[in-house]
């Protein structure tokens, strides 16, 4: 085996959590079948009719053949060109999938060998494995089912993991819509994906069977989190959590069943009677649209459940939207209590459909997508919103036109940089990389939105001096947003400067704006705390029943909550690394 192969294999065990499995595949592939010569030309890498390149740091690659033959092309044109940067950035996936001590990672890698491995391909269709198995095969390793039943479990492990983000989608068609056509916006949150994020492509798939279509997805992925197909047909997915009876892992990944149902489904009715008859695994909310039919709805589903949600026919507008909670009655009562901030975004997206009512455009749609919680300049929020610190890709799909506008990658933030509109049915008609159709331009940046991107970089995965660093100026400057007041008391109560804490949460109680009550019961929250660990138990006592009697707009998590119910039993206190334990009597 070549050093490169070796290399590449070593990352390809990295990428998946589940370290010592291997069921043997069979392999399909007849005696003697040589691998695609990849060759580059004009800056496009070609293997077979396949071919990878860029517009500007956008990357986009075009597959076609038998499954196993788009397996092979998606390593040797998307992996292995770019292996040294997958290393770095799929270390991140084996992070989360290995969390948890010895045993519990002990016990993840065998229940994955004897349950997950066995269930999923039970109920996978064979197309997906062979595609897995073209792609271990183009690896050059020398144990090709160990690889098939890594990257299967990698294509899973959100299933398998419970890892929940906070995405966001709408559609809006007839007369609302610019065209009198349809449109879809879809933003991806899940900061977990960051740096694997900055390696997304945009997929253009023309499989021997079944419908084209094109997905912005990530290296070894064969499922899908959004996309489009060649009857325009838009598929788009938010978590949404359900409780625990309402979840298994004995179903299809619900990244397979989302491409099973955009390759084989041509209407909106054909894609419900996929998703109805694969056995699911967790819940979600499934945006479906239908250019063709001039119709969108968002399928809510659990393992067990499901029920389709239209579009409010009493306000006269075709407009629907989704977020991370059910909004049907028959699965709210499913509903897994965990904030999302869903209940917020959803109050945007009335906002905002009324705001962009008729003659809506691309343009519209990508500045919905980069809302930021405020309708007044002269008096910012700086709060998470339809767009949030967790935004990692954003996309426009114009099904009529087969045409999606894709946001430039790079973490966090990407909703602000430059989309790309990409001819889908240009691609299919000639087998070639396309032209762009246009751009849109990068958001201008303003005063407030550079400090609204310097607070949503603070509120994401840096350490607590950075956090302090990037938000005292913002405080300083914008002493009534109260978002950026919450973090930083959080900041400085989790560094041991509780007086200074105690000072910014004060503030952002008494004077700050706080569009989402959820950020007002974690500042009571962590108030209490504050009092309490110097001893100020009156006061303590004073924030712990006032964050109990916050009117939140949704079901938040436990934790906040039980932080307010067990300071009013005993003392709480803040230790040095953070941790809030007990206060010694």
């Amino acid at each position: 085996m070549t050093g490169r192969k070796k290399a590449v294999l070593f990352i390809i065990t990295l990428l998946f959590f589940f370290l010592f499995l291997e069921t043997p595949t069979p392999q399909v592939l007849q005696a003697g079948e040589e691998e695609p010569a990849v060759r580059e030309k004009d800056g496009v890498l070609w293997a077979g009719k396949a071919w990878a390149t860029r517009i500007g740091n956008l990357r986009l690659a075009y597959f076609t053949g038998s499954p196993e033959e788009i397996g092979a092309q998606m390593f040797h044109l998307v992996v292995a060109p770019e292996f040294e940067k997958m290393t770095e950035s799929f270390a991140i996936i084996k992070k989360q999938g290995l969390s948890g001590g010895f045993f519990a990672r002990a016990f993840k890698n065998f229940y994955a060998q004897f349950k997950f491995i066995p269930t999923f391909k039970r109920h996978i269709p064979r197309e997906y494995l062979r595609e897995l198995e073209g792609f271990a095969r183009a690896s050059g390793a020398p144990r090709p089912g160990r690889v098939v039943n890594d990257l299967l479990l990698g294509n899973a492990w959100q299933d398998i993991g419970q890892v929940y983000g906070g995405c966001s989608f709408f559609a809006v068609w007839g007369e609302a819509a610019g065209n009198g056509e349809m449109l879809i916006g879809r933003n991806l949150d899940y900061s977990g994906l960051a740096q694997l994020a900055e390696l997304q492509s945009v997929n253009f798939y023309e499989p021997e069977s079944g419908y084209r279509f094109v997905t912005v997805n990530y290296p070894s992925m064969v499922g899908l989190m959004h996309g489009m197909n060649e009857k325009g047909i838009v598929i788009a997915k938010a978590y949404s959590t359900v409780v625990p009876e309402d979840t298994t892992v004995d179903g299809v990944p619900f990244t397979i069943m989302l491409r099973h149902a955009l390759q084989y489904g041509g209407s909106i009715d054909e894609v419900i009677d996929i998703i109805k008859n694969t056995p699911r695994t967790v819940g979600l909310n499934i945006l479906v649209a239908d250019a063709a039919r001039r119709e969108a709805v968002v399928l809510e589903v659990s393992a067990y459940r499901m029920t389709v949600r239209h579009a409010d026919s009493s306000t006269g507008v075709n407009f629907i939207y989704g977020a991370n909670r059910f909004l049907t009655p028959y699965l709210k009562e499913y509903q897994k209590a965990g904030w999302i901030s869903s209940a917020f975004r959803e109050s945007r997206f009335e906002r905002l459909k009324q705001v962009f009512l008729h003659g809506f455009k691309v343009e519209d749609a990508v500045r919905i997508l980069r809302d930021k919680g405020t309708d007044d300049p002269d008096s910012p929020v700086f709060l998470p919103s339809i767009q949030n610190h967790a935004t990692i890709s954003s996309m426009v799909f114009d099904p009529a036109r087969l045409e999606l506008w894709v946001s430039a990658p790079g973490g966090f933030l990407t909703t602000d940089q430059i989309f790309t509109g990409l001819s889908a049915a240009e691609v299919w008609r000639t087998g070639q990389p396309p032209s762009p159709v246009g751009y849109i331009p990068a958001t201008e940046t303003t005063p407030v939105v550079r400090v609204w991107q310097q607070v949503m970089t603070a509120a994401g995965e840096v350490s607590e001096e950075r956090r302090k660093e990037l938000l005292m100026p913002v405080v300083e400057r914008y002493p009534a947003a109260g978002f950026p007041l919450c973090l930083l008391g959080a900041a400085c109560l989790r560094t041991g400067e509780v007086q200074a804490a105690i000072g910014y949460l004060e503030q952002c109680v008494t004077r700050a704006s706080l569009p989402d009550p959820y950020y007002l019961l974690a500042v009571h929250a962590w108030l209490g705390v504050a009092y309490d660990t110097l001893g100020r138990r009156e006061q303590a006592l004073q924030h712990y029943q006032a964050g109990l009697e916050v009117k939140l707009l949704e079901d938040a998590g436990p934790m906040l909550p039980q932080i307010c119910r067990a300071g009013l039993r005993y003392p709480l206190r803040i230790d040095e690394k953070g941790q809030i334990t007990k206060a010694n009597p």
